[in-house]
């Protein structure tokens, strides 16, 4: 974000490193990598927009 990257390109460019991946407590059960860089992208673009 720092980069000026859009959402998508944002959500493209994160992944697990492969020492955590096969980490059973951290499979996506109740949402993906994906999703969760959307929430927090989208978290932090309105929490920008309100300290303005």
């Amino acid at each position: 974000m720092n980069k000026g990257y859009s959402l998508q390109q944002t959500v493209d460019h994160v992944k697990l490193p492969d020492s955590l991946i096969n980490q059973p407590n951290l499979q996506e059960f109740y949402g993906s990598v994906a999703w969760g860089e959307c929430v927090l992208y989208i978290f932090i673009m309105w929490v920008g927009l309100m300290r303005k």
